[in-house]
């Protein structure tokens, strides 16, 4: 059903062939944390500042790991096989850099135009049913009388 909505490119990868696919929703939250961080880059150049944020066990390693398992799948006798973060934790550097410059190239309008207008969709999203701060109303209840009845007061 996945491929209805997105045909997976067959990218080489190290001499290894991967099919690439969109961010699936599963990672989206990850997606979303490793969107940031690259957008947040100088001039969106890696540079060994903002690499040192993906060393150990940060939680922006892990967001990359899910998102390169989540969209990378090794071809192997012609059928796409599932990764897992424990294979891409078992990638070699050179290969893992490789794999975020093709899974970025396959991913390009979403880090570059739809998280933007995503995160205006969600700001819209979290100031609906809050309380307008600068309204003058008085509060319709009061932790004072909250739970007060006749017989009480």
């Amino acid at each position: 059903m996945s491929k209805l909505f997105h045909t997976p490119a067959v990218k080489t990868i190290s001499g290894h062939d991967f099919q690439v696919s969109q961010v699936p929703f599963e990672v989206f939250t990850e997606a979303f944390e490793f969107g940031d961080w690259l957008i947040g880059m100088q001039g969106g150049q890696f540079d060994l500042a903002s690499l040192k944020a993906l060393q150990g066990e940060s939680t922006l390693r892990l967001a990359l790991e899910k998102l390169l398992a989540a969209c990378l799948a090794p071809v192997q006798d012609g059928q796409a096989k599932p990764m897992s973060v424990a294979d891409v934790r078992a990638m070699p550097i050179a290969m893992v850099l490789e794999a975020v410059y093709v899974v970025l190239e396959e991913n390009l309008s979403f880090f570059t135009q739809r998280l933007q207008a995503i995160k205006v969709i969600q700001a819209k999203l979290m100031s609906i049913g809050s309380p307008l701060l600068s309204s003058s109303s008085p509060q319709a209840t009061t932790d004072s009388s909250f739970g007060a009845t006749a017989s009480t007061s």
